[in-house]
């Protein structure tokens, strides 16, 4: 029985002395430290109620060593971890390249050659290859064990992996990033093979057309050459030679036009960060409070709550209950427009179980923002902090490694439990005279 998989790639066993490293220096202070947690707890304890302890002053040197040893293990460890990243994210020049696309919940893979496989690989022992990686719906987290590689597939951007395996085997592909209901079931094998016969195994797949030629078909299947004339007079630029050149962009910078660019330049605006924060979270978070304020303070807001109140009420004191909810209804329309492009620039499309999930969130959310099983006024205040609780109940039911259906039991639970709340709190409010 093996502690560790089979190493079967260039990195695998630097990888397993860098663990074998981290192991063993863990370990080691965790005993001397707790030893002497023991120990001085022993030795020192107070041994009567009238004892007062001696305060002693340890010296500069002891302080200086404690402070230094720990400080040049973290930087070993960082620098062996650092250059093993570093030669891990720069692929060589005669790497073979391979295409890999994650769905849930499978592996599509591709050759330079055409070949495709379906939760296979086969490449020869000896050669480096170079993985491309990217997703088609949520997070997907490619995971070779005995080759010490795991590589996120992120939907709308490309990734990349490279490894040489140095020995001929089958080898177990996982995918380590959970990804769904199935995700346990979102596996594969990566075959190595000597040299001659993964030559023989081309041989016998016999593609029909290859990468560049697939790309050419669709390029003249969608008619992206009215646009994109190869002599530079159509409406758009020509995309003659342009893969691998450095584009100038009209604010005054220059970019690769690579994989990277091309895919992520649509989500880039969307994905910025300020620090860890994403723009566009701030910018919601912000616009809840302006639309808070404008609910308090304008004209429209107030006629909003009171139709959301009692459509009744609203009618007799002038509020034109029909306008006022049709422009709400679109008001709506255009947050969840937004917020559906924003979750469409983190996770993709292709995935209808997605917005299902999303929308059984939002609805939760917005319940504990203040509705009610018979009508409520809402906060946008309360939504947002009750998208945040939903937000911790789901990855709650992930740490405590529970199925998906009990994040719907959970938020399901919590919207009958928030509406039957409100109610209970208005039909209170009302019996006290001068409340609504």
């Amino acid at each position: 029985m093996h502690f560790l998989p089979e190493q079967a790639s260039n990195f695998a066993p630097e990888v397993d002395q860098l663990l074998f490293f981290l192991l063993i220096v863990s370990i080691f202070f965790t005993v001397v430290i707790f030893g002497a947690i023991f120990y001085f707890a022993v030795r020192y304890r107070r041994r009567s109620d009238y004892e007062l302890p001696h305060s002693q002053h340890t010296g500069m040197a002891l302080e200086i060593i404690w402070s230094v040893i720990p400080f040049g293990l973290t930087m070993i460890m960082f620098g062996w971890g650092a250059s093993i990243f570093f030669r891990e994210s720069r692929p060589p020049d005669d790497a073979m390249n391979i295409n890999v696309v994650g769905k849930q919940w499978m592996w599509k893979l591709q050759h330079m050659e055409g070949q495709r496989e379906i939760n296979e690989l086969h490449i020869p022992v000896g050669r480096p290859v170079r993985l491309t990686l990217t997703s088609e719906d949520v997070i997907h987290s490619f995971f070779v064990p005995a080759f010490r590689t795991k590589q996120d597939a992120v939907p709308g951007r490309y990734s990349t992996t490279w490894f040489t395996p140095t020995k001929t085997g089958k080898y177990h592909l996982f995918c380590a990033e959970y990804c769904g209901t199935r995700h346990s079931e979102m596996i594969g094998w990566i075959y190595v093979m000597e040299p001659e016969d993964y030559q023989n195994w081309l041989a016998g797949v016999n593609p029909k057309m290859t990468l560049a030629q697939n790309g050419e078909k669709l390029f003249q299947d969608l008619a992206c050459s009215n646009c994109h004339k190869p002599d530079g007079t159509g409406r758009c630029p020509s995309l003659v030679g342009l893969y691998g050149k450095d584009v100038h962009l009209s604010g005054g910078g220059t970019v690769k036009a690579d994989d990277g660019y091309i895919a992520a330049s649509v989500t880039k605006a969307i994905s910025t960060k300020i620090g860890p924060v994403p723009v566009a979270f701030i910018v919601f978070v912000l616009s809840a409070f302006a639309l808070e304020l404008m609910l308090r303070k304008s004209k429209f807001g107030l006629q909003l709550r009171a139709a959301g109140s009692s459509e009744e009420s609203a009618r007799r004191v002038g509020v034109a209950v029909n306008r006022v909810a049709l422009l709400g209804y679109l008001g709506a329309a255009l947050m969840t427009f937004l917020g559906a492009v924003v979750l469409l620039a983190q996770l993709g499309v292709g995935d209808p179980g997605q917005g299902t999930s999303y929308t059984l969130t939002s609805i939760t959310a917005v319940v504990l923002g203040g509705t009610s099983l018979l009508g409520g006024r809402g906060t946008f205040i309360g939504t947002l902090m009750g998208a945040g609780l939903s937000v911790q109940v789901l990855n709650a039911t992930v740490f405590l490694n529970l199925d998906q259906k009990w994040q719907y039991i959970f938020q399901g639970f919590l919207i009958v439990a928030a509406a039957l709340i409100y109610s209970q709190v208005r039909r209170g409010a009302r019996r006290i005279p001068g409340r609504a």
